[in-house]
C-alpha cells in the first residue's frame, strides 16, 4: 500500500471504522482509541497490506483492540473488587420505542455476537469477511448470529413489539 493509499484509507472508512466500534462498545474513548490504534497499525505496515484488504485489516485491528481493552478493565474491576464502572452512552435519545428496544436488546448481546450481527445485518458482510475480521470460522460466525438474532427477538417479543 501506498501512503496516498493510506490517506484514502482513512477518508473512505474512518467513519465506518468508528460507527463501528461504537456499535461492539459504547465508550467512546475506547472506541476512539480503538480506531487510532488500527490506523496506526495500518501505517506500520504499509508494505504488507494491499489496498482492497485496508478496510479489513482497520476492522480486525479494531475489533482486538476493543475486545483487548474490555478484558484490561473486567481484570482491573476483579483485582480492585470495585463496583463495575458505567460506561458512556454515545447515542443520542430517540422517541422511536422500537429503536430503543433493539438498542437495549443488543447491548445485552455479548461483545462478539453485537460485532457479528453489526457487520452481516448493519453492514452487509459475508460470513467469510467477517470469519476473516475477528478471527474465528465462518461456522462460528453463523451460531454467533443465530444466537444473537435469536436474542434479539426474545428481547423484542418480550417489549410486544
Amino acid at each position: 500500500m501506498t501512503k496516498t493509499e493510506y490517506n484514502q484509507c482513512v477518508e473512505l472508512w474512518s467513519d465506518e471504522v468508528y460507527y463501528f466500534a461504537l456499535h461492539c462498545h459504547s465508550n467512546v474513548p475506547d472506541c476512539q482509541d480503538a480506531v487510532q490504534e488500527a490506523y496506526a497499525a495500518l501505517w506500520k505496515n504499509l508494505d504488507n497490506v494491499q489496498f482492497e484488504k485496508g478496510k479489513s485489516f482497520l476492522l480486525s485491528v479494531t475489533y482486538r483492540q476493543l475486545m483487548m481493552t474490555l478484558r484490561r478493565k473486567k481484570t482491573a474491576e476483579l483485582k480492585l473488587h470495585d463496583l463495575p464502572v458505567q460506561e458512556n452512552e454515545c447515542r443520542p435519545c430517540e422517541n422511536d420505542d422500537l429503536r430503543k428496544a433493539l438498542d437495549q436488546a443488543m447491548q445485552r448481546l455479548s461483545e462478539t455476537q453485537k460485532a457479528i450481527l453489526q457487520l452481516r445485518d448493519i453492514d452487509g458482510y459475508s460470513y467469510k469477511e467477517i470469519a476473516e475480521v475477528l478471527n474465528i470460522s465462518e461456522q462460528q460466525v453463523q451460531v454467533y448470529l443465530f444466537r444473537a438474532r435469536v436474542a434479539m427477538r426474545k428481547q423484542i417479543d418480550k417489549d410486544d413489539f
